[in-house]
């Protein structure tokens, strides 16, 4: 046991300790609920099937998304974003990202290179480590398929312009457009219409408090 109080720091990594409404929440499920979500037409399944839903609205209300049903619930944010480079690619693409992004982004994108024939365009940042959306527009190429940008590196902190990078693809619609939020959903306001994002992935279990494994 710890003998005084504990200062903790390591928030980049997950958030604690978890809200009390968190710990309910996951005391509650375990201890009176137990059933797994969408296998069943109970009263606790269909209870359990509405607060999932009700999530789902939350968090489209929160990023502004179009619908709850563009939200999807992964694992953590390294299985979304993986989720997200290997749905959207194809041999022969070109995918535009820089050198502060996080190994769930760089590794899968170096196997896209190296086995499955992708191009890669790697920026790097300026000197105050912001990206220039204008060296991001510059990399374009006619078959460029994904742009993939971190919002904020747990490394350096510094939150890139993702709406200016956004506005520039605007022109350039079939081009998908990939944050990885991870260290700034819950902290920093997200707008995926306003920045014209089409893959925002991110962990639950850091700025939005809740547990690890969402």
């Amino acid at each position: 046991m710890e003998s005084a109080a504990r200062i903790y720091l390591d928030n980049a990594a997950t958030s604690f300790p978890k809200p009390e409404a968190v710990v309910r929440a996951a005391t509650e499920y375990m201890t009176g609920c137990g059933v797994a979500a969408g296998r069943g037409s109970s009263r606790r399944a269909t209870e359990l099937d509405c607060r999932i839903a009700g999530c789902r609205a939350a968090l489209a209300r929160l990023w502004n998304a179009q619908s709850p049903r563009e939200i999807v619930f992964t694992f953590n944010g390294t299985d979304s974003l993986n989720l997200a480079i290997h749905g959207c690619l194809r041999p022969g693409d070109h995918v535009v990202t820089t050198e502060l992004e996080h190994n769930s982004v760089l590794r899968p994108l170096r196997v896209w290179e190296s086995e499955r024939g992708v191009s890669l365009s790697i920026i790097a940042p300026e000197a105050d480590g912001r990206v220039s959306p204008s060296r991001i527009a510059a990399a374009l190429r006619p078959n460029t398929r994904l742009v993939a940008l971190t919002h904020a590196s747990n490394v350096t902190g510094v939150i890139q312009p993702i709406t200016d990078v956004g506005e520039l693809l605007r022109s350039r619609p079939e081009v998908l457009f990939l944050v990885d939020a991870a260290q700034t959903a819950g902290h920093v306001p997200i707008d995926v219409q306003q920045s014209r994002i089409d893959l925002l992935c991110c962990s639950g279990h850091k700025g939005l408090l809740g547990p690890l494994g969402t």
